[in-house]
């Protein structure tokens, strides 16, 4: 299994987050080199970086490669060039929103080069002795190539929705209605109804209702009832997250207000925090002010993420 696999970002990748309108974000926390992906969900779609796609595109289709030398590629390289040759279109961009490498819908030199050191930095080891290791471990021969079934299971653990145990702890009420007030409710199907149609975000993935992305196709309808459900279950994995990093008592608002900022920053933004170190160690009111420091995106501060770490704050701190 492995460690860190793309939660907030890619399952439930980025999270809109309202400044002057629902605009492509990062978070990231002061001082840190380390950026989170956190969100948007533009409109008009906007496929931000690269050159413009088509609007039919077959999301399904075979990403196409281009002529590559391997022999001026690493060990790592090659298997990274072979694991992403394999995948949909749908797939690599959502490997390229998490790893932050500019949008396209082919596999380049440069998107080898980039989605390399990603990979590591969630546990995968794309070496030959890496990829025999992985084989091994799920029962497949151990010959240190990516072939198509090994680049599947590959590809299924960078896309594991989370990597902490269930909880049968959930978001409250009024956790529930923070996120909602900071996400946005997109696309409306104009047709006198709340209900809303799928849509393509930023890197054109299909997206519906509260980000939620996973198994969404265009042309999907969901009604508000529908869209929260998703979203709940979207929730679900920065509530295991909370659930397991938290090691010392939290009331219900306190887990429902790290819930949420683990929604929208990123579950290893909390793990790697010093909030979350200053919780762990009882400092409830230390970890509390840490909150309102995650309210950077692209070196400024962005009033929408402020609004939203003063209202988090004033939740893990109401009795």
């Amino acid at each position: 299994m492995l460690n860190s696999p793309l939660s907030s970002v890619v399952s439930s990748p980025v999270r809109p987050v309202r400044s002057d309108g629902p605009t492509p974000q990062a978070v990231a926390e002061p001082h840190q080199d380390r950026w989170t992906p956190s969100g948007g969900r533009p409109e008009p779609v906007r496929y931000t970086g690269g050159e413009t796609q088509p609007e039919d595109t077959d999301l399904d289709a075979p990403v196409t490669l281009d002529p590559i030398d391997t022999s001026q590629l690493s060990g790592c390289q090659r298997g990274a060039c072979s694991l992403l040759s394999q995948v949909t279109v749908a797939t690599l961009r959502r490997f390229i929103l998490a790893a932050e490498l500019p949008c396209c819908d082919h596999v380049s030199k440069e998107t080898v080069e980039g989605f390399e050191p990603f990979a590591a930095s969630k546990g995968l080891d794309l070496s030959p002795d890496g990829v025999a290791r992985f084989q091994a471990a799920h029962g497949l021969a151990s010959d240190g190539v990516v072939n198509k079934p090994t680049a599947d299971l590959m590809v299924a653990e960078l896309l594991n929705p989370s990597a902490f145990p269930a909880t049968d702890r959930k978001i409250n009420a009024a956790g529930l209605e923070l996120v909602k007030s900071f996400e946005s409710y997109w696309k409306p199907l104009n047709d006198g109804t709340d209900r809303v149609t799928a849509y393509l975000d930023a890197v054109r993935v299909p997206t519906i209702g509260w980000g939620h992305t996973a198994g969404v196709k265009l042309g999907q309808i969901a009604t508000r009832e529908q869209a929260t459900d998703f979203l709940n279950a979207d929730l679900s994995q920065s509530e295991a997250a909370v659930a397991s990093l938290v090691k010392v008592p939290i009331s219900d608002n306190q887990f429902s207000a790290l819930t949420s900022f683990a929604f929208n920053v990123g579950s290893d933004a909390l793990k790697n925090s010093t909030l979350l170190k200053l919780l762990n160690k009882k400092n409830y009111s230390g970890a509390a002010d840490q909150l309102l420091k995650w309210d950077h995106a692209g070196g400024k501060k962005l009033a929408g993420l402020t609004r939203r770490r003063k209202a988090e704050r004033k939740l893990f701190l109401t009795k």
